[in-house]
């Protein structure tokens, strides 16, 4: 199956081929492709609840916006740290790239139609 609607090619395929400018740029499964992810979690106090996976033996850092990001696709052991460290959790979400953002990142840059040149490079020309 080749397809440009990638949200329903994530939903029925098993294995991916992301073909730019008639190049192969990856391939692999699903689970492959996006990669472990991690657990995105708001709490009260990131840095506690960062102490509290760190002491289970998962890492995490700190998001721009004020989560937390932990290297683990296991909710409940996130939920299970917040709770043992008294923390309110409130978000606890997986994390696993999209199809569409992994084929935008693989193939940014070169368009074969384009030629050499980038958007920027023809803006003012006549």
């Amino acid at each position: 199956m080749s397809s440009h609607l990638l949200q329903e090619v994530e939903q029925t395929v098993d294995d991916v081929v992301i073909i730019a400018n008639g190049v192969l740029v990856k391939q692999g499964t699903m689970t492959e492709l996006r990669g472990g992810g991690g657990t995105l979690v708001r709490t009260s106090d990131p840095a506690r609840l960062a102490g509290a996976l760190d002491a289970r033996g998962v890492a995490s850092s700190p998001t721009d916006d004020g989560a937390l990001l932990a290297a683990t696709s296991e909710l409940r052991l996130v939920g299970e740290a917040a709770h043992h460290a008294g923390l309110p959790v409130w978000e606890l979400t997986s994390r696993a790239a999209d199809l569409e953002a992994l084929f935008l990142a693989l193939t940014a840059g070169g368009n074969r139609n384009l030629g050499e040149h980038t958007p920027a490079d023809t803006e003012g020309a006549a």
